[in-house]
């Protein structure tokens, strides 16, 4: 039999917790060294998240998330939530008067994720205390903190919304998996909404929780309370949040990328309709209640945003999508992965699929319908993962207790092997459980296909770029550029938020889809010629030009127009209207140029 708990779980041990939070936060740091050093955040969305904490500790409105540093004179509206604004925040906030702005900001970006860690690792604790029997609890955690996908997105510097939206994955896992209904059904709508708020990649997870808990109302009346409660809790949470998070204008807002009018209508259609569920004696009448509150649901949706049932990402210039966005692998399917990760993700999502079901199988009473909730759920979440890459962290997460279950048996199994084959084929898999970090790197060297060799970005780059694009996004930014007062830069797309974070500066595009006419307008000036980009300067008030060159994108254009702005200043051949700018520094990684007549940097 499969090591799984069919008793009401204790409470989960802090000690085992802490430890291997302290060991797995120690890795991290060590790994990371080099940014905790620096006090860099990690990525682009990193850097801007930070600086939106910025302007939010400087008084800009707390609904207010645009960017007015991005695009033109309205700024650009971000789809962000604050939600994930506050923690960091708060740190600084209590840090500053300690030991000052700068250093609270540094100590933040490392204090914040870590919470994340510590947060996700609680909530895992007690979902495979839930599942597994106790002395596997440990080892699932540390397993946890080694997710190929997942453990880089808690790493100091990493405090965008990806580890916050793990959190509320696991949470809701939890909801589905508690013995009482009711409480089931309050946490899964809890976190569901808070999710939500944070992405509206949390829909489709939304979606499956709704059919599964729906399909386990049917065979039992009071798995209805969970359905009931998860609907009317998410429908009730989610708007109190949007009226807190969100400015009154934002009922009438048009984005489909973000919580709107739409969603919340769907919600509370769905949640209106299936509350008298529980109290619904027959499966027929139930199965007919559900099926009301899924059609009210998409008929609301449907009504009030018809543009969002289209792809948001449909109505993206196509130029922009083919240049920027199709070279952005964590939106992207499967099909468009490196085939080393593909591999290794197929792999690990089979044996945790098989393992799941196999653990099913062989439970009995409310335990097997708890494994069957799990498995459910794991499909929807391997679903998810293959449609879009950022989302396999959380089909992972969900898979990991169906693995931690079957540890011993395949353990007692391959050690009970006289055959050598076997016998390293069962503590193979033992590894894998206890680090699927493993499985990632050893499948992904045995598959040499690269199914990203097609991408713009790759194809343009290739034999262009002279360093890593890391240099352009982590780098250290020349001090003349850090100082004096702000100025209209044009500057490549994906380099942009290191500059805002690290320059006063106004950039006409950074890397976010709402302002894809801007990110047009970008493209457009470096790959046409020179007259035509010096016109879009000074249409957009600009002055400036900023450039890495060893940035694959810089490369990209260079290739497409080699008489376009971006290869005449990789050849130093720049236009007579632009005046090369001192940054002080002799192999500085940026380099700037000024409109002739603007005034000079200080």
């Amino acid at each position: 039999m499969p090591s799984v708990r069919a008793a009401r779980p204790p409470l989960p041990r802090p000690a085992p917790l802490l430890f291997v939070w302290f060991a797995a936060a120690l890795v991290l740091c060590v790994a990371k060294a080099d940014v905790i050093a620096s006090g860099m955040t990690l990525g682009p969305d990193d850097h801007t998240r930070l600086v939106q904490v910025r302007d939010l500790l400087s008084g800009q409105g707390f609904q207010d998330v645009t960017q007015y540093r991005l695009g033109g004179a309205q700024g650009l509206p971000m789809h962000w939530s604050r939600l994930v604004d506050l923690p960091i925040a708060g740190v600084i906030a209590v840090l500053a008067p300690v030991v000052g702005p700068s250093s609270a900001e540094r100590m933040a970006v490392v204090i914040v994720p870590l919470l994340a860690l510590l947060a996700l690792l609680g909530t895992m604790g007690w979902v495979l205390r839930s599942m597994v029997r106790g002395a596997l609890v440990p080892v699932g955690l540390a397993a946890a903190a080694l997710l190929p996908d997942l453990a880089f997105q808690f790493a100091p510097g990493r405090i965008d919304h990806h580890a916050w939206q793990a959190v509320a994955a696991a949470a809701c896992l939890l909801g589905l998996l508690v013995r009482v209904p009711w409480r089931g059904g309050l946490l899964i709508g809890g976190a569901g909404a808070v999710w939500a708020q944070i992405s509206t990649e949390a829909l489709p997870y939304l979606a499956g929780f709704a059919l599964i808990t729906g399909v386990a109302s049917l065979r039992s009346r009071d798995e209805a309370a969970r359905a009931a409660v998860y609907l009317g809790s998410l429908a009730v949470l989610s708007l109190l949040l949007f009226a807190a998070l969100r400015p009154r204008a934002a009922w009438s807002w048009d984005w489909c990328d973000a919580l709107g009018a739409g969603h919340l209508a769907a919600f509370a259609v769905a949640g209106l309709v299936v509350a008298p569920l529980p109290f619904l004696r027959r499966a027929w009448a139930r199965a007919g209640l559900l099926a009301l509150g899924a059609g009210g649901a998409g008929v609301a949706f449907a009504a009030i945003a018809p543009t969002c049932l289209a792809n948001p990402f449909s109505a993206m210039d196509p130029v922009v999508q083919e240049v920027w966005y199709a070279s952005i692998l964590e939106g992207l399917p499967i099909t468009a992965q490196p085939g080393g990760w593909a591999a290794s993700f197929v792999v690990l999502a089979l044996l945790g699929l098989s393992a799941t079901a196999f653990v099913a199988l062989h439970a009995s009473g409310e335990a097997r319908d708890r494994w069957l909730r799990l498995f459910c759920a794991s499909v929807v979440a391997v679903l998810v993962a293959l449609a879009f890459r950022r989302a396999s962290g959380v089909a992972e997460l969900y898979l990991l207790p169906g693995l931690v279950a079957l540890l011993p048996i395949w353990w007692r199994w391959a050690r009970r092997r006289e055959a050598l084959l076997p016998r390293v084929f069962g503590t193979v898999l033992t590894i894998v459980v206890l680090c699927p970090l493993t499985l990632s790197g050893g499948v992904g060297a045995l598959w040499k296909l690269d199914w990203s060799e097609g991408t713009p970005r790759a194809e343009g780059a290739a034999g262009l770029a002279a360093a890593s694009d890391d240099d352009c996004t982590r780098g250290a930014v020349p001090a003349r550029l850090s100082g004096g007062p702000g100025r209209g830069v044009l500057a490549p797309i994906d380099a942009v938020p290191l500059l805002l974070r690290e320059t006063p500066h106004r950039f006409l595009a950074g890397p976010y889809h709402r302002g894809d006419a801007d990110m047009r307008k970008v493209i457009d000036a470096f790959r046409e010629g020179d007259e035509a980009a010096s016109a879009v300067m000074r249409r957009e008030g600009l002055d400036l030009v900023v450039i890495c060159p060893a940035a694959a994108e810089i490369a990209v254009y260079a290739k497409d127009a080699p008489d376009g702005l971006a290869a005449l200043l990789l050849r130093d051949e720049a236009p007579d209207w632009l005046v090369p700018v001192d940054l002080g520094a002799e192999e500085a990684v940026f380099r700037a140029w000024r409109l002739d007549g603007a005034p000079p940097l200080p």
